[in-house]
């Protein structure tokens, strides 16, 4: 196998960004936005997209790490 190009390694960052922010937005919408009578969220909402983007943003992090940690071993 030939080791990864710079190009390469960059559109797979991207690809791996946009793959964990579609995961992001999907899962926290179907979790908290459930009032569709109304064109803006509401607070109950808003207050749970807010937990759960930080939730999932710590969770991914500390996944992160933990790899990193593997990695070095």
């Amino acid at each position: 196998q030939t080791p990864l190009g710079e190009d390469e390694m960059r559109q797979m960052q991207v690809r791996d960004s946009m793959r964990f922010y579609n995961e992001l937005v999907s899962l926290c919408f179907d979790t908290c936005v459930y009032n569709f009578k109304t064109r803006k969220i509401d607070n109950n909402e808003e207050e749970c997209l807010h937990r759960c983007t930080d939730k999932y943003l710590r969770h991914m992090s500390r996944v992160g790490r933990i790899f990193a940690e593997q990695s070095l071993l």
